[in-house]
């Protein structure tokens, strides 16, 4: 039997018990059946209240039930053809089917790997990695990892997260967190994003929208013009145009800030977000960064001073960088870091036979780290900066709320790949908490939760828009300005930084193999 035949015999009532079945079977299992039926419905429909009486006076929604009681009556097949579409099908065909033609009303959604996400409809909270597509009243929440989103209108974004996002309608969206970019194709002006403390109207452009807890909102433009608009102030507004960006700042109103495009991506990545420092490209006195960022220009990394005898030897994979504790041989970023309590990875490999002889940090020299240093020499104040070093002992130590060291002595010439892995967690036990998780040569040296004392959990949130933050610094511990940096020494090379918490097969290949893509196979 055709498939226009199995509708048609449905739709007179013609088919046994059985090839209903049957029908329900084809309808569940392909896409291409539910479609034509769609179309045969629509069809049918048009004719049949065309012709049938009373026809343009509405009618209410037929059961199944009720059809197949009165699969003979032709006066209720043109009722229950119209209503098909809102009508449960054998539990769960019809609905499947009325799902995949609202997607022509709906937000499509594609996500990188390793992005960690789920949906919360209006209806209930949707499970993760839910769903390809959201619809107007549901949310995205982006643990880790970016998303694209593709608007009916041909509006098409990519956020950044951890990200929550809102679809308000097919032209506004509602981001409460996140660094998302939009591109606003001619015909669909108009398309505005709601933040916290603005709002950002599109007339016409590729704009970016920067949503970080404790931070004013950023609006970037691009590309075209973008009006923003905020009721903290009363009523104000501002028209920013290709290479502007601003902020709401207090009293002051709208304020124009440093443009900073590389901070949002325009393109799905197919790995987590990343800045690789591998030595290799060195241009105007600079290294190189690679990778998939947000950082731009920006993660470039220099030696805070000439004429420090920094040099290069050969590396693990490629060329090394050899500090020999000179004070100015740390490698400075204009890289911000990871804000707050965000998941983050931090990887590089080290070589060393120096190992700090005392406790007291005054010869302790950090691996990778940025953020506040509140007050140098007290660990309480550490959970506003993230710093991997090279501890008393030649032991690991990561702070980042409190100091963790692991008892393994890495100061005996040989290189070693050691790796720090954080992600927020959030329990009855640990509210607010980080879980860090340590690795050395790809094996798992232990978790802890940064903690003041014994069960007092210490929030670690990493300060990086003080006006007194460090940057992202390769080489050197991070302390308050003024204060001389302690410089490591020994090699540092194929130093990694993520955006997200890579898992242990994860850290096993990005040493074997030094490609983080490959994390991802």
């Amino acid at each position: 039997m055709e498939r226009d035949e199995w509708f048609s015999r449905m739709v007179e009532g013609e088919l046994s018990p059985e090839e209903f079945a049957q029908l329900e079977d084809k309808l569940r299992e392909s896409t291409e059946w539910r479609e034509a039926y769609l179309d045969f419905i629509d069809v049918h429909s048009l004719i049949g209240l065309n012709a049938a009486p009373g026809a343009g006076q509405g009618g209410g929604v037929v059961s199944m039930k009720e059809v197949l009681r009165h699969q003979h009556a032709r006066a209720l097949k043109i009722s229950a053809v119209a209503a098909a579409v809102v009508l449960l099908l054998g539990g769960v065909a019809l609905h499947m089917m009325r799902s995949e033609r609202s997607r022509q009303l709906a937000i499509g959604l594609e996500v990188a790997p390793s992005t960690v996400f789920h949906l919360e409809h209006s209806g209930g909270a949707g499970h993760v990695g839910e769903g390809p597509m959201l619809t107007v009243g549901s949310s995205l929440v982006v643990d880790q990892g970016v998303v694209e989103l593709s608007f009916p209108s041909g509006v098409r974004s990519v956020v950044v997260g951890p990200a929550v996002v809102e679809a308000v309608s097919e032209s506004e969206v509602r981001l409460q967190e996140g660094l998302g970019w939009f591109d606003v194709p001619v015909g669909a002006e108009g398309f505005s994003v709601e933040a916290p403390d603005c709002r950002a109207v599109d007339l016409g452009t590729t704009f970016g929208v920067a949503v970080v807890p404790g931070r004013p909102t950023e609006i970037h433009v691009m590309d075209g013009v973008v009006r923003g608009e905020t009721d903290s102030l009363g009523s104000s507004e501002v028209l920013l145009e290709e290479g502007q960006a601003a902020v709401v700042s207090g009293d002051d109103g709208w304020v124009l800030t440093e443009f900073e495009e590389g901070q949002f991506m325009s393109l799905l990545p197919d790995t987590l977000p990343y800045v690789h420092w591998s030595f290799d490209r060195v241009e105007d006195g600079r290294f190189l960064a690679e990778g998939v960022h947000m950082g731009g220009d920006f993660a470039h990394a220099r030696s805070e001073r000439l004429g420090t005898g920094l040099q290069l030897v050969d590396g693990r994979f490629g060329n090394a960088v050899r500090f020999d504790g000179t004070k100015g041989q740390q490698l400075r970023t204009r890289l911000n870091g990871i804000e707050g309590a965000r998941a983050r990875t931090t990887a590089c490999w080290i070589r060393t036979d120096i190992a700090p002889s005392t406790p007291t940090g005054k010869d302790i020299g950090g691996l990778i780290g940025w953020g506040l240093c509140q007050n140098d020499g007290d660990p309480s104040s550490s959970n506003s900066l993230w710093v991997m070093t090279m501890g008393h002992g030649g032991n690991l130590v990561t702070s980042g709320g409190s100091y963790y060291p692991v008892r393994r002595n890495l100061a005996d010439g040989e290189w070693h790949h050691v790796a720090c892995v954080a992600r927020p967690i959030d329990n009855q036990d640990f509210p607010g908490g980080m879980l860090v998780t340590v690795y050395i040569d790809g094996e798992k040296q232990g978790e802890f939760i940064p903690a003041e004392k014994k069960g007092s959990v210490m929030h670690t949130y990493t300060v990086t828009h003080d006006v007194d933050s460090t940057p992202v610094t390769i080489g050197s511990s991070i302390h308050q300005p003024g204060t001389p940096p302690i410089v490591f020494r020994g090699d540092i090379d194929e130093v990694y930084l993520f955006y997200g918490a890579l898992d242990e097969e994860g850290i096993r290949v990005l040493m074997e193999k030094n490609d983080p893509r490959m994390q991802t196979e």
